[in-house]
């Protein structure tokens, strides 16, 4: 029996000494893997992801700021257009009714419009003064002499 044990012992050395030349020739063909230059090689794709999410941070807020100022831009024009079309279509219903253009009020063309004549008729309504002629020019209505005003005036006619 010592005889077959040392036998069974011997060849399980034996079959476990082709396996383990297997296993070193395996790891020689193997290139060995050096993990500290891997690490480093990760941490400068990490390093250089981070700085590149700073930046397109940086550019994101910057493109947020444009895109404000362009929005004001456009409102600033918009507003001038507007004031523009207000400008025109007051100096047409102010041609249209007589009445001056800096008078009228409505920021739309039927309100203008519809404002424009409320005062043409309101000037319509008002009294009129005398006319007073420029200085040193002679008036165009026949003035009466003065004892025919008196006359009129206090109801005596000669």
């Amino acid at each position: 029996m010592s005889d077959t044990t040392a036998d069974t012992t011997a060849q399980t050395t034996t079959d476990e000494a082709p396996a383990n030349e297997a296993t070193q020739e395996d790891q020689a063909a193997r290139p060995t893997t050096d993990w500290e230059k891997e690490a480093k090689k990760w941490e400068a794709r990490s390093k250089a992801n981070f700085a590149a999410v700073k930046e397109r941070d940086a550019l994101a807020e910057a493109v947020k700021a444009k895109d404000a100022d362009l929005a004001s831009l456009q409102a600033k024009v918009e507003a001038f257009e507007h004031e523009r079309k207000l400008d025109s279509w007051k100096t047409k219903v102010a041609s249209e009714v007589g009445v001056p253009a800096n008078l009228l009020r409505g920021t739309t063309l039927d309100e203008i419009e519809e404002h424009g004549k409320a005062l043409a008729q309101a000037f319509k309504n008002l009294p009129r003064g005398p006319v007073v002629p420029p200085t040193g020019a002679e008036s165009d209505t026949k003035t009466h002499d003065l004892a025919g005003f008196v006359g009129e005036l206090f109801g005596s006619k000669d």
